[in-house]
């Protein structure tokens, strides 16, 4: 088949996240069972862009800011809208994750008036919201939308429950995980470097991970500690806390990275911490998790319960005093770090690997090429893995 799968934005320091990762891993598992995947999103770097993000052909064109204030939902594409125009009717089926940004609900209306059959995937990104601008938003695109696709996929209990209300309970939807690759079993890491690798944003938590870095330092714990990931608003507040509690010997941070370098980074961390509250399905975590790095994480994490079945991760309450007391536990405890480490290879290939995210989706994408349109039929809900729920956001 050929497949287009269709992201908000492509930038060198990654900052778009988790949607953009899945989409790759996604689109390279397709390409390796034979399938001609391309990548279309907006751009945001150096001119021109690349011909393809990590092996995989890529669209890709200028990102403009139309409302500044909002981020990446502000953003918008009109290169990328007049080159679908053209060619969105040369493939079988379009994979859209999809926002409330302007970006990828241009991309559906585009692909909706072409007559495309289309499935969308929405993160998390989707969910009730009562501001009057949003509302407005979904009267007027999002709901119809979304609504036409073939397929709507969603990754936890608490984002179909969520979506199901935005679209008015009347669309049938389908839980699939976030995938991960996976690699080479390596021995649990004697470095006692501890890493952040996300954005720096407030739900990320990044001042957080410095209290813990703080905490361990205040009690003897010998460690350094990193923070990776591109800015988006809290790297001031993460750099003033470094200074003001003199912590600029040991903790650094080093920047945003390429997404083809985010593996290699993990690869060489002992302990990897991942702060945030209210995580529908984090994909760094899953990343560290595939490499048997020792992760810690907190419970509002939507994959919380399977890592804490599994063993797979040190699940805490998010307080500092419980992160800082389960980076310790693993640093010290060599017996820990390998349980773990062993426990998080096995998670990822039984419960997410790419093998079974690529059944599903081809499944789904036949499907949706040979099939009606699927915007108002019902269904039964597909049955989630065990334990696979998160907090409503």
């Amino acid at each position: 088949m050929k497949i287009l799968h269709l992201v908000t934005l492509v930038s060198r320091d990654g900052a778009y996240g988790g949607p953009l990762r899945v989409a790759l891993n996604q689109a390279s598992e397709l390409r390796a069972r034979g399938h001609d995947v391309h990548l279309a999103a907006a751009w945001r770097g150096e001119w021109p862009p690349p011909q393809a993000v990590e092996k995989v052909p890529a669209h890709l064109f200028k990102a403009r800011s139309l409302v500044p204030a909002k981020g990446f939902s502000g953003l918008v594409s009109p290169g990328l809208v007049r080159w679908l125009s053209r060619h969105v009717s040369g493939y079988d089926v379009v994979h859209v994750h999809a926002g409330r940004d302007l970006v990828s609900l241009g991309s559906l209306a585009v692909a909706r008036l072409r007559t495309r059959p289309y499935v969308t995937q929405t993160h998390g990104m989707v969910q009730p919201d009562s501001r009057v601008p949003t509302r407005v938003i979904d009267l007027v695109l999002a709901r119809r939308l979304l609504r036409s696709a073939r397929t709507r996929f969603v990754l936890t209990e608490a984002e179909e429950i969520g979506l199901a209300e935005v679209l008015g309970g009347a669309a049938s939807l389908e839980r699939l995980v976030n995938g991960v690759p996976e690699v080479g079993a390596r021995p649990a890491s004697a470095s006692r470097e501890v890493l952040f690798c996300a954005r720096m944003q407030q739900r990320k938590r990044p001042v957080s991970f410095v209290e813990v870095a703080d905490r361990l330092h205040q009690r003897g714990v010998l460690a350094t500690f990193a923070l990776v990931g591109p800015d988006e608003g809290e790297l001031a507040a993460v750099q003033h806390s470094i200074t003001d509690r003199g912590l600029s010997s040991i903790v650094r941070y080093e920047g945003a990275l390429d997404y083809g370098e985010v593996l290699a980074r993990m690869s060489r961390t002992g302990v990897y911490v991942l702060p945030s509250v209210h995580e529908p399905f984090p994909m760094s975590l899953l990343e560290a998790l595939s490499l048997g790095v020792p992760s810690v994480c907190t419970d509002t994490c939507g994959v919380a319960a399977v890592l804490r079945d599994a063993g797979a991760a040190i699940v805490t309450d998010g307080s500092i005093e419980a992160m800082a007391n389960a980076v310790e536990s693993i640093l010290e405890n060599s017996s820990v770090r390998s349980a773990l480490s062993s426990s998080a290879r096995q998670v990822v290939h039984e419960q997410f690997s790419m093998r079974a995210v690529g059944d599903q989706l081809e499944l789904a994408y036949r499907a949706a090429a040979n099939g009606p349109p699927a915007a108002t039929a019902r269904s039964g809900r597909r049955r989630a893995l065990p334990g696979l729920t998160s907090p409503k956001l």
